[in-house]
């Protein structure tokens, strides 16, 4: 499986870690690895969850024809790939779908928002509330703990403004398709939780370093299931309004058990791990401080996505760059070279 390189830190990270003593006492022993600093690494592993939404598009004689009520037809080019993203005419290839990005626009939203359909999701929320309560009341850890308590806060408090859903309208008219075997062409939705509860971990499977560290990412737990289903409740409305009902082949709606049963077996993660070695006390659960030096040691540093304590609301990449800037501002001041 190919991991992108800025990922492969909240991964292997713990592993090169664990190797040298530093980890929980717990998996070093395991391995007959001495334990020479007892931190909980590889631990609060998290990552965004997926799963997409597809939609049959109309036929491509219902969308070039005018029909009833219609001064126009809808796509008046047609659905070839050749034309699609471009103005049909343009000879340039770097113009066509073919070779276009096609992951836009992006929305983001935090889940009270999400009420297309249903004037008020008060309910769903102080269920999904509750969830959290008695996940965090279950809890053994003091991060994980606080970590809950302030995702409620989040929840329950849109005027913080922190996303938890992001909806991706991919591949619609205007953008490349996908075919069909058939031919025909369909929608392609991925929707995002950008702010999962479930908590997993990465830890070291052997004591030979070119062994792969075994990751149990432990998702899909009830909050994020059924945060999940607010969001596929709330597109599978929102693919029943103009404009997208004129181009789309509408089905019945899903119930929630199927919709539920979709989800456990087609989610998936986005390749967005963190916080294996969280940047926090070391009474809370901390793996490095501030100045991103492992606890218990002198000049060891951790440099990776992993040093994020929870989630974020975005792709990872800007922030770990900043990261990194940071990081070598602080090795400046402390060395002199």
């Amino acid at each position: 499986m190919f991991f992108p390189p800025f990922i492969l830190g909240a991964y292997q990270s713990p592993q090169l870690l664990e190797l040298s003593g530093i980890g929980l006492r717990s998996v070093l022993g395991k391995h007959n690895i001495e334990t020479k600093v007892e931190l909980p690494v590889g631990e609060n592993l998290q990552d965004h969850m997926l799963v997409f939404v597809s939609k049959h598009l109309k036929t491509e004689n219902e969308l070039t024809t005018t029909g009833p009520g219609q001064s126009e037809p809808l796509l008046p080019g047609g659905l070839s790939v050749k034309y699609v993203g471009s103005d049909g005419e343009e000879s340039d290839p770097a113009r066509s779908a073919q070779t276009s990005v096609t992951g836009n626009p992006f929305v983001f939203s935090h889940l009270q928002s999400l009420k297309l359909g249903n004037p008020s999701n008060e309910k769903q929320i102080d269920e999904l509330a509750a969830l959290l309560d008695k996940q965090a009341n279950e809890s053994q850890t003091p991060m994980e703990r606080v970590q809950l308590k302030l995702q409620k806060h989040w929840l329950k408090n849109p005027d913080e403004n922190v996303a938890e859903a992001c909806l991706m309208f991919a591949c619609l008219p205007g953008m490349a398709g996908i075919p069909t075997p058939d031919g025909g062409m369909t929608t392609w939705l991925p929707v995002s939780h950008l702010r999962p509860a479930s908590r997993g971990s990465v830890h070291i499977g052997s004591s030979d370093p070119l062994v792969a560290p075994v990751i149990d990412i432990n998702c899909l737990n009830e909050y994020d299931t059924r945060a999940f289903l607010l969001m596929l409740r709330f597109v599978e409305e929102l693919l029943r309004q103009e404009p997208f009902s004129a181009l789309l082949v509408q089905e019945p709606p899903r119930s929630d058990e199927e919709l539920l049963r979709y989800i456990r077996t087609a989610s998936q993660v986005m390749f967005h791990p963190i916080s294996t070695t969280p940047m926090a006390s070391r009474k809370l659960g901390g793996v490095v401080d501030s100045n991103l030096i492992v606890y218990g040691t002198q000049n060891l540093r951790v440099v990776d996505a992993g040093i994020f304590p929870i989630q974020l609301s975005t792709m990872p990449q800007a922030s770990i760059y900043a990261v990194a800037e940071k990081a070598a501002d602080i090795i400046k001041t402390c060395h002199k070279f």
